[in-house]
């Protein structure tokens, strides 16, 4: 997970989310970032949640 992250912040189509086996992770929506609170710690992960009509 990159760095400054906080949860439901909002994300732009292009911006860096992570890094995963040295390969850049994009997000490709224009959402929100949710992080689960219960996770083991060291194993990061997200969701990228948007409105639906």
């Amino acid at each position: 997970m990159a760095d400054g992250y906080v949860n439901f912040q909002k994300i732009n189509e292009g911006d860096l989310l992570a890094t995963h086996n040295g390969k850049q992770i994009y997000s490709k929506w224009n959402a929100h970032i949710f992080m689960p609170l219960y996770q083991s710690q060291g194993n990061d992960g997200f969701f990228v949640v948007r409105q639906v009509s």
